[in-house]
C-alpha cells in the first residue's frame, strides 16, 4: 500500500475541489468521472464560466495554502491546461 505525504493528501483534496467546483454546473463531481481519462473533455464550458472559475480558484489556493498570488495564478493555468473544460463555440457576429 503507498502511503502519501501531508502534501500529497492536501494536494489531492485540493485537486479534487477545483474538479468539483468546476464540474458544478453540470451536477457531475469528481466521483462520476474520475474513471474517464478524458472527462474534461466531454463536459463544455464558456469562456465566462472559466474565467469566474480562475478567479475562484486562485483565492480558493491562496487561502487554502498561503501561497502567493503570483504562484496561484499559475497553479490554475497548470490546472486549465491539463484539465480545463472544452470552451464551447461561441457564435459568429
Amino acid at each position: 500500500m503507498r502511503f502519501l505525504s501531508r502534501k500529497s493528501k492536501i494536494d489531492n483534496l485540493m485537486f479534487v475541489d477545483l474538479v468539483n467546483k468546476q464540474l458544478e454546473p453540470h451536477d457531475v463531481t469528481y466521483v462520476d468521472v474520475r474513471n474517464d481519462a478524458n472527462w474534461f473533455m466531454k463536459y463544455k464550458t464558456t469562456i465566462q464560466q472559466q474565467n469566474k472559475f480562475i478567479d475562484w480558484a486562485i483565492y480558493y489556493l491562496i487561502d487554502k495554502t498561503e501561497m502567493s498570488t503570483k504562484r496561484a495564478e499559475e497553479e490554475v493555468s497548470w490546472f486549465i491546461l491539463q484539465y480545463g473544460l472544452t470552451l464551447k463555440k461561441e457564435n459568429a457576429l
